[in-house]
This record gives structure tokens, C-alpha cells and sequence, in this order.
């Protein structure tokens, strides 16, 4: 848990309150054995953390969200083998369906307001962090 916070720059006890109101799924392991976390779930624990900073909800849908914009970052890696060209991404509000809709940086927007998020620049400091074992 230590590593993790360290590497996504939230404290261990905020990760822990995220698991416990379910803004971060993982699943159980027993009493008194150590987790082992991926770079994935640190991305998504930086994510969240943007998220939570904008005043966006990280639970329920919020949650829903989160795991979207990660999927969306595995997405680019597996195409393109990196993120060093991902941008930020614009979240919009999807008209009477009380939903986000994601939209990468190259999409011109027509004039909807929008809340970008950096996930190029989220995943650029985890990996600045992260060091292999």
C-alpha cells in the first residue's frame, strides 16, 4: 500500500477510504497477506484523485468514469505501444441521460461545455514514479 501511495502521490489511508466507499475495486485476499498492486491501479488511483480534485463524484457512476478513463489509457497503449502522444480527454455531459460522455483531445468539440482531464500527463508522473522491480 505504501508503494502504491508513493507512487500515485495519494496517501495510503485516502486509497484505503476509496476501497472501503468503492471508488477503487480490488479484490480480497485474506487477513495479514500483503496485496501486490499493478501499475494499472496506480494510474487508476491518480485518476480518481484528479477526479475527486475537480469536485467530480467517485463512486457509483464516478466510479463507473474512472474505469472508463483507464480503459480508455490500456486502449491507447495497446495501439499505439505508449501514451507519449495521448493528450487530455474531454468529459460531456450526455444530453437526458445523466451520463459523461469521453471524448479524446483531437475531437474538436462544438461549443458543449466540457471538463478535461490530463490523463496523458496523470499517466506521464505515475510512470516518472514507478520504478520496475
Amino acid at each position: 500500500m505504501s508503494e502504491l501511495a508513493r507512487i500515485s502521490c495519494v496517501d495510503a489511508a485516502t486509497i484505503r477510504r476509496w476501497i472501503h466507499r468503492g471508488a477503487l475495486k480490488v479484490p480480497p485476499i485474506g487477513r495479514g497477506r500483503n496485496r501486490a498492486y499493478t501499475p494499472w491501479q496506480a494510474i487508476h488511483v491518480a485518476i480518481i484523485a484528479d477526479m475527486s480534485r475537480m469536485g467530480l463524484p467517485i463512486t457509483g457512476k464516478g466510479a463507473d468514469l474512472s474505469l472508463a478513463l483507464l480503459g480508455y489509457v490500456r486502449n491507447r497503449v495497446a495501439r499505439d505501444g505508449d501514451v507519449s502522444e495521448m493528450g487530455p480527454v474531454s468529459l460531456t455531459i450526455v444530453p437526458d441521460a445523466d451520463d459523461w460522455g469521453i471524448r479524446p483531445d483531437e475531437w474538436m468539440l462544438t461549443g458543449e461545455s466540457c471538463i478535461t482531464i490530463g490523463v496523458g500527463l496523470i499517466v506521464g508522473r505515475v510512470a516518472e514514479r514507478f520504478e520496475p522491480a
